[in-house]
């Protein structure tokens, strides 16, 4: 009896030593999971394109000295204990259809391999890069940009707030839809801010009493693009959506219009408005912008492109001299020096 109780004690220690044995494997185990290596691209060294199938648009990754001190405390303030790898992980689980059992354990044997791999700020280099500010905002770079036309290392304490605020609901604190309710989430990242020494008295006076004035030209919810400019559009829509349908799905139509940037240009005496958008969608064009297009207002109201291909440019006027009723237009490059003179043709621009 003796001899059975011992050899059944053995058997099932065997057996939990086969079990944990099998378990261990399957926890490092990767190849049923995302692949990490692509997470690289997140952290690195100079700021570049980055994408993956995942996220709503092309990132500007940048390293972590470009993300600038300013937002890294307001964020620290705003999202104290968060997890990196964590989000990070669930962000590379999107095209996983399993049940909600399995992916909470995929998710957690993903998150540690990714602490594994990754330092604690490259961590967060790569969650804030990958970060969905709202539509046309994919990463910090493109938020600031997005926001305010500036880079990330020279956001200001409220604006750093205000972003790390918009990252718990792009749409609820959206600046655009809801400026009361991203006021109150900035201010109260503020008021933690200064609770821990991030700032003193005066600096929380100075942000807190400053409104939110964000300085997007692009097409956002509030200042969209008149009627007939997007239907002119639609050819580099769809070349755009084609050209990345391998490497994001998501929000494609969305990341192009939130990418054009428009104002109203007058090109003639009598005030006739004209709208000039450059399309800024970063790999379509390239990431310093694409061409600018001139659409000038029809007698019903609609616009119609007169030019197209304007080229990127760092300056775009209407001069004072006159063809046809129409001011001609000039293009300055950023060398400041090299210039194009467009003339009116009768129904379109073209140059000299």
């Amino acid at each position: 009896m003796a001899a059975l109780y011992k050899v059944c004690l053995g058997l099932a220690a065997l057996v939990l030593i086969a079990a944990a044995g099998v378990c261990g494997w399957f926890f490092v185990y990767t190849n049923d999971l995302p692949k990490t290596e692509q997470l690289s691209e997140f952290a690195p060294a100079v700021g570049h394109l980055a994408t993956d199938s995942c996220l709503a648009g092309l990132s500007f990754a940048i390293p972590f000295d470009g993300i600038g001190k300013p937002f890294l405390d307001a964020f620290e303030s705003a999202e104290r204990r968060l997890s990196f790898s964590d989000q990070i992980a669930r962000t590379l689980m999107c095209n996983r259809l399993e049940r909600a059992g399995r992916y909470h354990l995929d998710v957690f044997r993903l998150s540690w391999h990714i602490r594994r791999r990754f330092s604690e700020q490259q961590l967060f280099t790569i969650y804030v890069n990958r970060a969905y500010f709202g539509p046309g905002a994919t990463g910090i770079e493109n938020a600031s940009d997005h926001f305010f036309q500036k880079s990330a290392n020279a956001l200001t304490i409220e604006e750093a707030a205000l972003l790390a605020g918009v990252l718990r609901s792009p749409a609820m604190f959206s600046p655009f839809k809801h400026p009361d309710l991203a006021l109150q989430r900035r201010n109260e990242i503020l008021q933690a801010m200064a609770a821990r020494g991030k700032l003193n008295a005066t600096e929380f006076a100075a942000a807190v009493a400053t409104p939110i004035s964000t300085r997007s030209l692009g097409n956002t919810e509030v200042n969209p693009l008149p009627p007939g400019v997007l239907e002119a559009l639609v050819a580099d829509e769809t070349e755009y959506c084609d050209r990345f349908e391998d490497h994001f799905n998501k929000s494609c139509k969305e990341e192009f219009r939130i990418n054009l940037m428009w104002r109203e240009l007058p090109v003639a005496p009598r005030g006739l408005p004209a709208i000039l958008v450059e399309n800024r969608n970063a790999g379509f064009c390239g990431s310093a912008g694409c061409a600018l297009d001139l659409f000038i207002q029809q007698q019903d109201g609609h616009y119609a492109q007169a030019l197209e291909e304007v080229g990127n440019v760092d300056r775009i006027t209407a001069l004072k001299t006159v063809t046809d009723g129409y001011y001609n237009i000039q293009k300055t490059w950023a060398d400041g020096k090299t210039h194009t003179i467009y003339r009116w043709k009768g129904s379109r621009y073209s140059a000299d």
